[in-house]
């Protein structure tokens, strides 16, 4: 018996030292196996007999091959992973963001602004030189082309961001449906005493990998299954049902993230990204629109601050036919000022005209809670009822209040649409929750159609008319921000023979339907004007006798009528006697003294250049920060590897060792059975 017993434990510790042999070769096949731990071949005593002189053991047993496995660990290391990977997709952006507005070389913009002060400078020199002018609208060029093509880059690279976004979902949704491909074939596995090892292996490389793309909250259940969330709690993966994302785009063609409840149910949760790649993108792309703002504003100001000096000038010759670069519609407008961002809405009036006026808006709480969106139209009068959540407060977002309006088949939506046209405000994204307004009528006043109407103030500019012989006469245009266009038209006169003797104003309509105040001297009475002392701002608003059109980064020009006829650069200013000299430079040494003035921008004083240079400077320190939380998160993830792979990592010298001994072990056994052999043999022939 004693024999038999020896045998069968040899005979065991044979297959143990061969399988755990097996396990260590499998360990060091996978030694760069990306995500795969060090696994192990548990062994236990096998169950003891009773003998004479007690228990008596019968060898060794193995119970599963286990893997070396931190899970809080893991866990720590894909957190981590994916506020890295959003880290370096913002680095990524900014080092482009960086080449765009560089100012290192004699190519920058602030060499181009320098340039363009320069210029007027020249021009004060020499009022009446040609090359002057010539170079003063060459710089004046160079300014802009540098500007719009700083500002197309700025495009480019959000249109790119948007790509990433649909690429980043689409590398969602392939992990999401292989997550839950793998918590299916886990749990299969595992019915018996077996480690799925290899498998969740893979399963916490494709969360490590999901965690890169997507911030995400995960859990193990006591079955095996591992349920994946989104930050704010939207499913991904539960056992081996898995939800997808999709993408669609809003009004500025800027992709935004749904979560997929069902196809026909959607959630945009864009904004509930903070980490991984689509965390950082999202950012980014905010950061990117940030800096296109105040590049918006460096540049609308250097637009509207040269025009209001500019236009206070006069050229080397009269102007005969002026007509206004912006728009002044007919239409009545109002453009809603809600507290808080990306909320702003625009109504314009399907009348035309006076009757547009009448048109009324109200943002109305009804109080109450799960109150629902509603509107009501009485006679011209609209009222926006907005709606409430459980707690009473409003939720109604401005995208959802124009799309309904201009997409719902109620008569009360079919109503409204009848008196007004609406749409988000420039540079709305529609996300921001609407607040209650009191009653506010739609107007024509120029204030509030011009797109530098709010510079309006009440005011003066003088329209200086010459006849055939040269006689000035000087006639003052009065101005209130409160003024409609047709207020501006009754005072110059609509006709020749009313209002100022010799002009005449009118509504251009260019060719894409457009209105714009036109004023014309008397050709055939040899009449020419000029203007002068303008304390409203009107001629800069309207775009009367300026240097630049557009209003910011994607629009700014040179007005064609200073390309066409050089002599038209407005150099000098009407004198005391009203009468204007070739010679005169007034204007021309006020435009390059711009240069030193400051302005309010929105982060405090400071003049044009200054403006843009602290742009550069927050470019600049956001970059730097980025860099660093690079940096530190980065040299955190290397530790926590490190960590990781002290725990998992296949290390070919301990396998080697684990080889040796595991080959005694096999020939140890081996001599057992030979030796068990010979003694049996002993027995028989002594029988």
């Amino acid at each position: 018996m004693s024999i038999n017993v020896t045998m069968d434990i040899a005979a065991k510790a044979l297959l143990i030292a061969q399988s755990s042999l097996d396990v260590t070769a499998n360990n060091l096949a996978n030694v760069d196996t990306k995500g795969y731990s060090r696994q192990e071949l548990q062994l236990i005593p096998s169950p003891s007999y009773d003998s004479p002189y007690g228990p008596m053991g019968t060898g060794v047993s193995a119970e599963n091959i286990t893997r070396f496995y931190d899970q809080y660990l893991i866990k720590n290391l894909i957190e981590q992973s994916s506020l890295l990977s959003r880290y370096e997709t913002e680095q990524s952006a900014l080092w482009q963001i960086e080449t765009i507005f560089n100012e290192s070389n004699e190519d920058g913009l602030n060499s181009m602004l320098n340039e363009f002060w320069n210029s007027w400078q020249e021009v004060a020199n020499n009022p009446e030189g040609i090359a002057e002018r010539v170079s003063l609208i060459e710089n004046s060029q160079a300014l802009i082309d540098t500007i719009s093509i700083m500002r197309a880059s700025l495009d480019v690279q959000v249109a790119d961001i948007n790509r990433q976004i649909e690429d980043a979902v689409t590398k969602v949704n392939i992990l999401v449906r292989e997550l839950a491909g793998l918590n299916e074939a886990i749990t299969s596995t595992e019915v018996g005493n077996t480690n799925a090892n290899e498998l969740r292996d893979q399963r916490d490389l494709k969360l490590r990998e999901l965690a890169e793309l997507i911030e995400i909250d995960q859990f193990e259940n006591p079955d095996g299954n591992v349920t994946v969330l989104t930050p704010k709690g939207f499913p991904l993966v539960e056992e081996n049902i898995y939800w997808t994302l999709s993408t669609g785009r809003d009004a500025y063609e800027n992709v935004q993230v749904y979560w997929n409840r069902t196809p026909d149910a959607q959630m945009d949760i864009t904004d509930t990204f903070d980490e991984g790649t689509l965390g950082g993108l999202v950012e980014v792309r905010s950061t990117i629109k940030d800096f296109s703002d105040q590049f918006d504003e460096f540049t609308g100001m250097l637009i509207k601050e040269v025009n209001r000096q500019y236009s206070q000038g006069t050229g080397l010759e009269y102007l005969t036919d002026t007509i206004g670069t912006y728009e002044v519609s007919p239409f009545a407008r109002l453009e809603t000022d809600f507290y808080g961002e990306n909320n702003d809405i625009v109504f314009t009036a399907k009348n035309e005209g006076a009757p547009g006026d009448q048109v009324t808006i109200t943002f109305a709480d009804l109080g109450g809670i799960n109150q629902p969106f509603s509107l009501t139209v009485t006679g011209n009068d609209i009222t926006i009822n907005l709606a409430s959540d459980s707690a009473g407060d409003i939720i109604t977002t401005a995208q959802e209040a124009v799309d309904f309006i201009n997409s719902d088949n109620s008569a009360e939506a079919q109503a409204a649409r009848d008196l007004v046209s609406v749409t988000l405000a420039e540079e709305n994204y529609g996300q921001g929750v609407l607040s209650v307004m009191d009653t506010t009528n739609l107007n024509r006043q120029l204030s509030n159609l011009l797109y530098f109407g709010e510079d309006l103030t009440a005011g003066s500019f003088d329209l200086v008319t010459y006849d055939a012989a040269g006689t000035a006469t000087v006639n003052t245009v009065n101005v209130n921000p409160d003024d409609t266009r047709e207020d501006i038209i009754a005072q110059i006169g609509e006709t020749f023979s009313d209002g100022i003797e010799g002009v005449r104003a009118s509504i251009y309509t260019d060719g894409m339907g457009k209105s714009h105040l036109r004023i014309e001297a008397e050709a055939s009475g040899g009449y020419g004007y000029a203007f002068s002392n303008d304390s409203s701002s009107v001629l800069m608003a309207l775009g009367i006798n300026t240097f630049f059109t557009g209003y910011d980064t994607t629009n700014i020009q040179l007005n064609e009528y200073i390309k066409d006829n050089l002599s038209l650069i407005n150099a000098g200013i009407v004198e005391a006697d009203a009468q204007t000299s070739q010679g005169n430079n007034v204007n021309a040494l006020d435009m390059a003294d711009l240069k030193d003035q400051t302005f309010f921008f929105q982060n405090g004083m400071s003049t044009i250049s200054e403006a843009y240079n602290a742009l550069v400077a927050d470019i600049g320190s956001t970059t730097s920060i980025t860099y660093r939380n690079v940096n530190y998160t980065e040299s955190l993830v290397l530790q926590l590897e490190q960590q990781r792979d002290s725990v998992s990592a296949v290390s070919t010298d301990e396998e080697l060792m684990h080889m040796i001994k595991f080959q005694y072990a096999y020939m140890a056994a081996a001599q057992l059975i030979s030796t068990s052999d010979e003694m049996l043999q002993t027995l028989i022939s002594m029988v």
